[in-house]
């Protein structure tokens, strides 16, 4: 459906849109919060046996790029950019991290070591933060711009909180909401935005409004 969406609005505006195969973290497989805290210990070769069969068949249904996204461990990242070199070579990748605060991945490792590492692979073509409270964002976009010229890519959630024990969003009361730190993002460089958990399309139509706004450089 993804692909059809993007080759309708090929032919119509003859602009073309990308479609990013998403893999996401082990944990979340665990289905109890494991890809807020990554507190798991796998073997790469374990990693990889996982993510093997969904790798395989993202890539077969002809993706643009893909989306390593809300990943809480860097040692899983570098496992699935490893299996992908086996598998296709040339496929663009970004990866995208959950954070435990602004500077740390949620397993604890720092993520400006995380960024170091996975901007040196070349297929990697942007790196960021999703799946994060809204306060972690322009922090997340400042650290990883001190360690990369490559673009940030950030979609946060929209300002609810999850509980994982009862696996329900809440929005408090009061708490500040996805579209009104849009403008702060794109000061502190982040060049791809979109949105996560709770995130609907009037959220995302804000976006693509304000980033029309400043160019065609995002």
């Amino acid at each position: 459906l993804a692909n059809q969406a993007r080759d309708d609005y090929e032919k119509e505006t003859g602009k073309h849109n990308y479609v990013a195969g998403s893999i996401g973290p082990y944990g979340a497989y665990l289905a109890d919060g494991s890809e807020y805290r990554g507190d798991y210990d796998l073997t790469a070769v374990q990693l990889q046996n996982f993510h093997l069969p969904r790798l395989a068949a993202i890539l077969a249904t002809g993706v643009d790029c893909l989306a390593l996204e809300t990943q809480p461990k860097l040692t899983e990242v570098v496992a699935i950019l490893a299996l992908l070199k086996t598998l296709e070579p040339t496929m663009p990748v970004y990866v995208s991290f959950s954070l435990r605060d602004a500077e740390h991945l949620s397993d604890g490792t720092s993520l400006k070591e995380a960024v170091q590492v996975v901007t040196k692979d070349p297929q990697v073509f942007a790196v960021g933060v999703n799946c994060v409270g809204l306060d972690l964002v322009t922090p997340a976009i400042k650290a990883i711009k001190e360690v990369t010229d490559k673009p940030v890519i950030v979609y946060p959630n929209s300002g609810a909180t999850y509980d994982p024990t009862v696996k329900q969003w809440r929005f408090e009361e009061g708490a500040p909401r996805f579209v009104d730190a849009i403008d702060d993002w794109i000061t502190a460089g982040a060049a791809i935005i979109g949105g996560c958990c709770t995130t609907l399309p009037q959220d995302i139509a804000v976006v693509a409004e304000k980033l029309r706004g400043v160019g065609n450089n995002r």
